[in-house]
């Protein structure tokens, strides 16, 4: 008898715990809202590996002053220039937004980058490198990046989602870090004409790089490709420039190509698994004119965002041997490769007085 009313006691004891724990159960989250929201395609697949992370401790997206002393990288939230002989870092810019994608004008006086609000939406701004001063160039809810100046520093070149939510590349001049006209569009929406796995039916055109002489543009677009982030094109500097579109690599990208062009024109350099040819990123370097490629690195871990130095003779790039990102540089023609030891961002950071946050 006492051993059943334990039974029973314990029956109903479980019960209620089960009723307990049930009532005090968070009630369903509400849906977290749309990163980014002005851009009609892509995903989360695609802001990985396409946009810079926000946020992130390590470097990204790295470019060469004009005079090859230092190398810009977006890091911390912050735009960074890195001696690339020692390794330290200093800050140049900070606010609430998070910046990266840096870019070099030719004269050296000037960087445009981008700058991420919280994944409603990227920004461009600049830096006068002298002053230390900034200011935005756009104000809106859309998505800019990309940015890089012309050879000349007249005209930026960048991607945007304005009009319907697609990514197109824009050119716009610039003077004294202010806007001197009006955009011009390179590309313009167009349809595959059917929904493309992971990539929709909308054609992408992202990541313009400058021919040396101003007049031609190297881009990566998925127009008329079934699969992947698209081709390597070569396009004029004009409006509408992808109506007169040349193929010059065909491939399965994925968002990490990003082709740089040589001081002479004549190879660029990208980033590639070779379709499903590798199963890490490698560094290909292939003539503009069109050709087969050329295996840089065979690493047996990622190597991506490569960026030739003023001479030729380095190339900046971002190594993921230890697990996270870190600078790297590789001798062109030497094969020396050196991982940068960046200075702690956080302590200097500490010393800078701001806390971190943007």
């Amino acid at each position: 008898m006492v051993v059943a009313i334990e039974r029973r006691l314990a029956f109903w004891c479980l019960i209620a715990l089960t009723l307990a724990a049930l009532s005090t159960r968070p009630s369903a989250q509400p849906p977290q809202p749309r990163m980014y929201p002005a851009a009609k395609q892509g995903g989360n697949y695609m802001y990985n590996y396409y946009f810079a992370p926000a946020p992130s401790s390590t470097p990204w997206t790295p470019a060469w002053s004009p005079d090859g002393r230092w190398i810009a990288v977006g890091m911390s939230g912050s735009i960074w220039r890195v001696d690339p002989k020692t390794g330290r870092a200093e800050e140049l810019t900070y606010n609430r937004r998070y910046h990266s994608s840096p870019n070099w004008s030719p004269d050296g006086k000037w960087i445009i980058y981008t700058a991420d609000d919280d994944q409603k939406s990227i920004q461009l701004e600049v830096l006068n490198v002298a002053t230390g001063e900034t200011q935005a160039l756009t104000h809106d809810d859309q998505v800019y990046v990309d940015p890089v100046f012309s050879p000349d520093g007249t005209r930026v070149a960048y991607v945007s989602t304005k009009g319907r939510g697609n990514f197109n590349i824009y050119i716009r001049a610039i003077k004294d870090g202010r806007w001197a006209g009006d955009e011009i569009a390179i590309t313009t929406d167009n349809t595959f004409g059917r929904d493309r796995l992971y990539f929709g039916a909308w054609d992408m055109h992202i990541t313009p790089a400058w021919m040396p002489d101003g007049k031609e543009l190297l881009i990566v677009s998925n127009r008329n490709v079934a699969l992947g982030s698209g081709n390597v094109l070569r396009i004029p500097a004009a409006a509408n420039g992808i109506d007169r579109a040349t193929t010059v690599l065909t491939e399965q990208t994925l968002y990490r190509t990003r082709p740089d062009v040589s001081v002479d024109g004549k190879r660029f350099i990208y980033s590639s698994t070779r379709g499903t040819g590798d199963q890490f990123s490698n560094l290909y370097v292939q003539p503009t004119a069109g050709g087969e490629p050329y295996k840089l690195t065979f690493f047996t871990h990622d190597a991506f965002n490569p960026r030739w130095s003023p001479d030729g003779e380095w190339i900046a790039y971002i190594d993921n041997e230890d697990g996270l990102p870190q600078l790297a540089l590789l001798e062109t023609y030497g094969g020396d490769r050196r991982i940068l030891h960046i200075t702690d961002p956080e302590a200097l950071l500490r010393e800078s007085g701001y806390g971190g946050g943007n």
